[in-house]
């Protein structure tokens, strides 16, 4: 049960700080990313996230016909 609780705080850790960069870094810029994708071309982004998605499926296929 230990190593569970260690794991997942650890996890969560990891996303906090990666979460934490992000903010610092967007507030040190004048980028506005929530703009920029309100404003986006709405077909490219899906096809971006599309594509994004297909990559996870067929990594996911692979390697599970390598295990």
């Amino acid at each position: 049960m230990g190593k569970r609780v260690v794991s997942w705080g650890l996890k969560i850790l990891g996303i906090a700080l990666a979460v934490g960069l992000l903010v610092w870094t967007v507030r040190r810029t004048d980028a506005d990313p929530l703009h920029e994708i309100m404003h986006s071309n709405r077909p490219m982004l899906f096809l971006a996230f599309l594509c994004v998605g297909m990559t996870h499926v067929l990594a996911s296929y692979r390697w599970g016909t390598l295990l």
